[in-house]
């Protein structure tokens, strides 16, 4: 009998030690993995953002044909998301949920494991050496339950495999789909007389993408409020660019005429003739570098003295063309 008790009490020493102990394991377990792709920032990001386009790379699409994927009505972006059904332990059944986007930063999101528990995560992308940087991080939350935080010691081999298979996935893909960059393409141009509709505010550079979304936001509805017609595309006047802070005014020209506009027309001015040098590129935005490299290189060439800011002129709506190869921005510059 007293045999019986020491080995009770023995357990129960065990039983309490491994419990207290996990009390100091951490309640949250991160994994994370990167690697280097042969693609712009932005074509990896819509990778990633597109949710249809995950059956390129994703690990839970990718390791069974068998798998049965059902997307959500919204496939882009915030709130876009699919759930797979696998045949197996192995494969398992989830759920993908994009739940934030910053176009071509970072994206968050929600991975559930049906029957296995949730984790959030992350994609943040990054330049290096013409190629992008991505990083695949999954956080888990794993409660006070302390079988939960022993197994958390073990997800990062465990979930680690996944990620990366994925990301591997997406690096033999664009190994084997490399970008195609046209050449930027320089002409000289005259502009006629026109008016214009704009709108000016300053920035800090790392907000510089939310601070233009807003001016567009509000461009567009001073147009709808003032019932103007458009005469050609969107742009950004860059009038500062020192340091970390910049000057931005978006515009667009309009059909109507300024002595018709006069009592009602905020924002509207007459933009008089200039001579200017353009540069056609095409690609996403995350390249546009090589546009302003070679408009550099043409005014020196050609010993021409810059006459105004210069400027960004979007002839493609990236909403209604999805391959960035097709975008095309007109990088302008006054000259004399």
């Amino acid at each position: 009998m007293k045999t019986i008790r020491t080995l009770l009490w023995i357990l129960f020493t065990i039983l309490a030690a491994v419990i207290i102990v996990s009390f100091f394991l951490p309640p949250n377990v991160t994994i994370s993995r990167s690697v280097v792709l042969n693609c712009t920032r932005a074509r990896a990001f819509e990778h990633v953002n597109i949710i249809t386009k995950w059956n390129l790379w994703s690990p839970w699409h990718y390791s069974d044909s068998s798998v049965r994927i059902q997307y959500f009505p919204i496939t882009e972006g915030n709130n876009a998301g699919f759930r797979w059904y696998g045949p197996n332990n192995k494969t398992g059944s989830g759920e993908v949920v994009i739940t934030n986007s910053f176009p071509y930063d970072s994206i968050l999101l929600n991975i559930e494991f049906f029957k296995k528990g949730k984790m959030s995560g992350n994609f943040i992308f990054s330049d290096t050496l013409h190629k992008t940087l991505v990083t695949w991080k999954m956080t888990a939350n794993l409660g006070k339950n302390p079988l939960n935080r022993y197994l958390g010691l073990l997800t990062d081999k465990m979930a680690g495999t996944d990620l990366e298979t994925g990301l591997l996935n997406m690096q033999y893909y664009f190994d084997s789909t490399p970008d195609t960059i046209q050449r930027p393409e320089i002409v000289e141009i005259d502009m006629p007389l026109r008016y214009v509709l704009l709108v000016r505010d300053t920035c800090m550079a790392d907000n510089y993408n939310f601070k233009q979304r807003l001016l567009f936001t509000e461009l567009f509805r001073m147009i709808r409020n003032q019932k103007l017609d458009l005469d050609g595309y969107p742009f950004t006047i860059f009038h500062s660019l020192t340091g970390n802070y910049i000057d931005i005014e978006v515009g667009i020209p309009v059909h109507n005429k300024f002595t018709e506009l006069s009592q009602n027309s905020r924002g509207i001015i007459q933009q008089q003739p200039y001579h200017a040098v353009t540069v056609k590129y095409f690609g996403s935005y995350s390249g546009i570098a090589i546009a302003y490299k070679a408009l550099e290189e043409y005014l020196m060439l050609k010993k021409l003295s810059v006459a105004g800011p210069v400027y960004e002129e979007y002839v493609t709506d990236p909403f209604s063309v999805p391959d960035t190869a097709h975008w095309q921005t007109n990088v302008c510059i006054p000259v004399r």
